[in-house]
C-alpha cells in the first residue's frame, strides 16, 4: 500500500505522513510500538513468581489491549512473528525479545517444577499467543473476564500436567 491510500484513508494530506513520519517504514513502526510500548510495560510489570498467575494475568492483559487497539495490530504482529520478515526483525526483537524471554521463563520453570508439559517453551508461547488471539477476536459476545478466563483454562487443559 503507497502513501497516498493510506492519507486518504486516514483522511489527512500524504505530504503530513512524510513530514511527521518520514516514510512508510517509520509510520508502519510508530502504529506498531503504540501497541508494543504498553504491552511491554505491562508484562514486564507482571511478577514471575506464581507461573500460574503469571499465564492468567498476561492473558487478562493481552486479551484487553488486543481488543483495545483491534485486530488488524495484532493480525500484523502474529504474520510478522510467523513470517519473520527481514525487514522488521531488528524492530520486533526490540519490543518483543524481552517479553518473549519472561514468557519463556515462566514456561520453563512450569516444566522444571513438574506441572507444565515438557513443551518447548517457544512453542508454548506461540500457543498462548495464538490462543488470546483467537478469543481476542472470534469470541465477541463474552466480556473480557469471562474471554480471559476461558482462554487461560483451555491453555491450561491443553498444557498441564495430569
Amino acid at each position: 500500500v503507497g502513501i497516498r491510500r493510506i492519507a486518504k484513508e486516514a483522511g489527512v494530506n500524504s505530504s503530513m505522513i512524510s513530514y511527521y513520519f518520514g516514510n512508510k517504514e517509520n509510520l508502519y513502526k510508530t502504529v506498531l510500538s503504540l501497541y508494543l510500548d504498553e504491552f511491554k510495560t505491562i508484562v514486564m510489570r507482571l511478577p514471575i513468581k506464581n507461573e500460574q498467575q503469571f499465564l492468567k494475568e498476561f492473558i487478562k492483559h493481552h486479551i484487553r489491549i488486543l481488543k483495545k487497539r483491534g485486530k488488524y495490530i495484532a493480525l500484523i504482529i502474529a504474520r510478522e512473528s510467523v513470517e519473520d520478515f527481514e525487514r522488521s526483525k531488528d524492530f520486533f526483537n526490540e519490543f518483543l525479545k524481552e517479553i518473549k524471554n519472561k514468557i519463556e521463563t515462566v514456561f520453563r520453570q512450569g516444566i522444571k517444577k513438574g506441572f507444565l508439559k515438557d513443551i518447548d517453551p517457544v512453542v508454548l508461547t506461540r500457543i498462548l499467543i495464538g490462543i488470546d488471539i483467537i478469543f481476542a477476536f472470534k469470541i465477541e459476545n463474552l466480556d473480557e473476564k469471562t474471554t480471559s478466563h476461558l482462554a487461560y483454562h483451555i491453555l491450561m487443559d491443553g498444557i498441564k500436567r495430569t
